[in-house]
Parts: structure tokens; sequence; C-alpha cells
């Protein structure tokens, strides 16, 4: 029976606020065969990432899990990263609940992440937590 695994890699490009690209960060695992689809989420030009949340699949005690299922990003309403704009969904996904909202404070904006992985056991889940950084925006 094959081994279910939600999210197994994160990809963030950061770009300089003249558009310059500024780094690549990856996070996560992979290895995993298949290795599935990549979805692009990008923020409206002049737009920055101000937060996320999560779908997690809850533990099945047992069972099969598949953990971080869906990502929710916000972006800024504008240039100088102010409040929140424009809301970006990875995929369909709707089986699990959204988490609650992790929103950079005013004046800030993401700018690096980690990646919680679980793997190399009898059930690979992939992904299962995200935290987000937050920098001053300047």
């Amino acid at each position: 029976m094959p081994n279910h695994v939600g999210v197994s890699i994160i990809q963030v490009t950061c770009i300089y606020p003249g558009g310059a690209p500024a780094s690549v960060l990856t996070q996560g695992v992979t290895d995993f065969i298949p290795a599935g689809t990549w979805s692009v989420l990008e923020c409206p030009g002049g737009t920055w990432m101000k937060g996320f949340t999560q779908a997690v699949t809850p533990s099945l005690g047992g069972g099969d899990d598949d953990a971080l299922a869906n990502m929710r990003l916000y972006c800024s309403q504008d240039s100088a990263g102010s409040g929140v704009g424009t809301e970006l969904t990875v995929n369909s996904d709707s089986r699990n609940p959204w988490g609650t909202p992790s929103l950079c404070p005013e004046g800030f904006v993401g700018c690096g992440l980690r990646a919680k992985v679980e793997r190399n056991n009898a059930d690979n889940t992939g992904i299962n937590d995200v935290h987000f950084k937050c920098c001053l925006f300047t």
C-alpha cells in the first residue's frame, strides 16, 4: 500500500524591492517517489509575503497520516508591506480546517522559513509544521 504524503517541500524565492533576485530558501524532503507537482504562488508585483496559515491532517494514530495538506499565503496590500491584500492557496484540498493565520506585524514582511519534517520511519508524512520569519521592511 502506498504511503500518503502531504506537502513534502517548500521553496521560497526572495527578491529585493527593485526586483533583483536575493535568495532561494528550500525546506523539506526531496527524495520522495513519486515526486509530485509544484504549486507556484506569487504575490502580485510590488507586494510582499505578510503571513500564512496551514491546514494539517490530524494524527490518525495507527493510520497513514499525510500531515501538512494545504497552505495559504497572505500578501501585503502595497509596496510598503502594509496590511493584508491578496490571499493565495496552494491547492483545493479542503479535508482539514485552516489554522489561525500567522501574520507579520505592521512594518515587517516574511523573510525566512523553517519546516518540521518527518521521514525515514513507517509513516513518512513529509512536512508537519512550518514557521515563517518576519523581518523589518526597509
